[in-house]
């Protein structure tokens, strides 16, 4: 994490541009990479449990390091592709971006559920290749789709996979 970390506030120093906007920079990476350290943590478990019984893969609109990142946090043992948008050149809901994480995966849309965060980019994306799609999102976010198959925690997604 260390190394996400420095890139991660000297990105933000640089983009804020003075020497207080790079102490907020600073403060604000703090915060993220301390609550994204343990949301890691917290659904370490889940993603063991998880990658012991399915192939799993992750698909971001990213910036051509999602792998590092990965690495970074210590979760690239989960997953056995990872499909950066940049890398790829599509953006979800682009299909291009699903196909390459079906053919990395060497699996079917009929067979893959995709768990997403973003109705517009990962629900329209599952939808147009064919995959069930698990929408994880806070509760009070949920109220307000109805007939949406979610969850609030990762830990949660073992009650929709069996």
């Amino acid at each position: 994490m260390h190394a996400l970390t420095a890139n991660l506030e000297s990105e933000l120093v640089r983009r804020a541009g003075g020497n207080e906007s790079g102490n907020r920079g600073r403060r604000v990476a703090s915060v993220f990479l301390s609550e994204a350290a343990a949301t890691f943590e917290r659904n370490r478990p889940t993603l063991k449990a998880l990658s012991e019984r399915y192939r799993l893969g992750i698909v971001s609109n990213f910036y051509g390091n999602l792998e590092a990142v990965c690495d970074s946090a210590g979760l690239c043992s989960f997953f056995e592709v990872f499909v950066d948008s940049h890398c790829v050149g599509a953006e979800k809901p682009d299909p291009a971006i699903f196909r390459a994480a079906l053919e990395g995966l060497r699996a079917t849309p009929e067979e893959t559920v995709f768990i997403g965060d973003s109705l517009r980019r990962d629900r329209e994306g599952a939808r147009r290749m064919g995959m069930r799609f698990i929408w994880i999102a806070p509760h009070d976010v949920q109220s307000k789709q109805s007939g949406q198959q979610a969850v609030t925690d990762l830990r949660d997604l073992t009650k929709f996979l069996q």
